[in-house]
């Protein structure tokens, strides 16, 4: 079911790179996947929303009491 709605962009190293590699390239693979969005997405500065988002307007931080 998730295959419906999730799908794995084929351009991410998953398969081919070593965990650290990919954490230190992070940025250029995260670019290089926004570059092959379809028009669904809207991007600026870096940041792809897809045009069935949901943006909540404002959000409160609560600091808890620790248990």
């Amino acid at each position: 079911m998730t295959k419906e709605f999730i799908r794995k962009p084929t351009i991410f190293p998953l398969e081919t790179e070593l965990p650290w590699n990919i954490v230190d390239n992070l940025c250029t693979i995260i670019s290089h996947i926004i570059e092959t969005l379809d028009d669904s997405y809207k991007v600026k500065d870096g940041v792809a929303v897809h045009e069935t988002k949901t943006i909540v307007k404002r959000l409160a931080l609560i600091e808890q009491d620790p248990l």
